[in-house]
């Protein structure tokens, strides 16, 4: 699992996905990446083309994505005691629901 989640530039996936390239690329460790889809969110495609990019540079990296749409916090989680997770998620209560 990564460290952050979410669509925040400073502490967000991307960051986070970058923070475990740059650790791979120094210690050739390999590398797999969880729940890429429900840490990374709107950034997936983003997210995947540094895989992509690191595997073509030779980096023993994989990822996985769980088979299933939804997620499984309920709405009383206390993730959503405040209306920050709207920012650091990149979405507000209508991405919640499908």
């Amino acid at each position: 699992h990564m460290r952050h989640f979410g669509a925040q530039e400073k502490n967000g996936s991307l960051a986070a996905l970058q923070e475990i390239l740059a650790l791979g690329a120094c210690t050739k460790a390999a590398i797999n990446v969880c729940h890429l889809h429900s840490t990374c969110l709107a950034a997936t495609h983003k997210a995947l083309e540094l895989i992509h990019d690191a595997h073509k540079n030779g980096m023993d990296i994989t990822t996985e994505f769980y088979p299933y749409l939804a997620g499984c916090s309920t709405i009383d989680s206390a993730l959503f005691n405040d209306d920050l997770w709207q920012e650091q998620l990149g979405i507000n209560y209508n991405g919640l629901t499908y």
